[in-house]
């Protein structure tokens, strides 16, 4: 006896064969020719009707299981209504978007950011055009440039569901926590919008990491604010990694780590690889007062070729069998 928990389907071949399948099958099985198909329902049937006298006529489509299966029909249904929802929500999608089109224009965002800044943040069709517009005069307010305010709202939409007051907040935050002046933060900002809807514990959280446990004066973190403010983004204990390897494996002094301080964003096994490599070379000259000096920058920045053209004084071919070595 089936369980009327799992109803089956009971399938007729031309050559007499029967074989039962579950339900969900249906509608890879209606689509094999030379099938018959037929509901067979225990007691009590829920979802499917009362089981025909004779089975229907031979088919290839999914005619008769919609006319025989309630389920299939109020699945037929229910999708039909998720896509007129879904016009309906287009339809008011498109209204808003024009708005915006007009709206933004006079902000100095181009037309084509807008699919760049509804990508990036949806929620922005519940947000007024009134409230957008105070976002943008309080950018004006605090003299941020007519060609950076365009730059901050596309690169960081979400900023346009925070309150103004919020924002405020942050901008003072940064001014004081690394003593910055208004002009610092304005370019630091304009540079690295995201620092606007960061977690602030997180960057005071780095900020503690790298000057209690690595070393680095206040003097050093403002001014690594100031030229890298992503390394502020950095996950603490894979910056920590990095920099036990550079200034003990290394031997780089924090003077050095300075002068290019977006070494702190470079995946490790990059810098050992080529490190190693140069080291296997007698490369590894990383003093600045001293002859063939190999700036950070250059060690990470370029790719294989490059490297071993310009700093490595090598072949690609014997760089990556030096890899194999590793």
């Amino acid at each position: 006896m089936l369980d009327s928990r799992s109803p089956q389907l009971q399938i007729a071949n031309s050559y007499g064969k029967t074989s039962w399948v579950h339900h969900t099958h249906i509608c890879r099985l209606v689509h094999r020719p030379g099938h018959l198909i037929y509901v067979n329902l225990p007691p009590p049937p829920q979802t499917l009707q009362a089981m025909p006298d004779s089975a229907p006529h031979p088919s290839f489509d999914n005619h008769p299981c919609v006319c025989l299966a309630k389920w299939l029909v109020f699945t037929y249904k229910r999708f039909t209504m998720m896509s007129l929802r879904a016009l309906l929500n287009a339809i008011q999608i498109c209204q808003k978007q024009r708005t915006l089109q007009s709206t933004f224009p006079n902000t100095g965002i181009p037309d084509n950011a807008l699919a760049k800044i509804i990508t990036k943040n949806p929620l922005i069709f519940n947000v007024s055009i009134d409230d957008l517009q105070v976002v943008i005069d309080y950018f004006k307010s605090k003299n941020f440039s007519e060609a950076d305010i365009p730059q901050i709202v596309i690169r960081a939409p979400r900023l346009f569901l925070m309150p103004v007051s919020r924002i405020d907040g942050k901008l003072g935050f940064y001014q004081k926590f690394f003593q910055l002046s208004g002009s610092q933060v304005r370019e630091t900002i304009s540079r690295l919008p995201k620092l606007i809807t960061y977690d602030v514990k997180a960057i005071k959280d780095i900020h503690f990491q790298m000057k209690e446990f690595l070393g680095f004066t206040n003097s050093d973190l403002q001014k690594i604010f100031l030229t890298s403010p992503r390394v502020f983004l950095s996950n603490k204990y894979i910056l920590t990694k990095v920099f036990d390897y550079l200034h003990n494996e290394m031997g780089l002094s924090h003077a050095q780590l300075m002068l290019w301080p977006n070494i702190f964003r470079t995946r490790l096994y990059r810098i050992k690889e080529r490190h190693e490599f140069l080291k296997h070379l007698k490369r590894h000259q990383y003093d600045l007062d001293k002859e063939n000096f190999v700036s950070l920058k250059t060690l990470v920045s370029d790719d294989d070729k490059t490297f071993c053209l310009n700093v490595a004084k090598s072949s690609t071919a014997e760089y990556n069998q030096f890899l194999k070595t590793l």
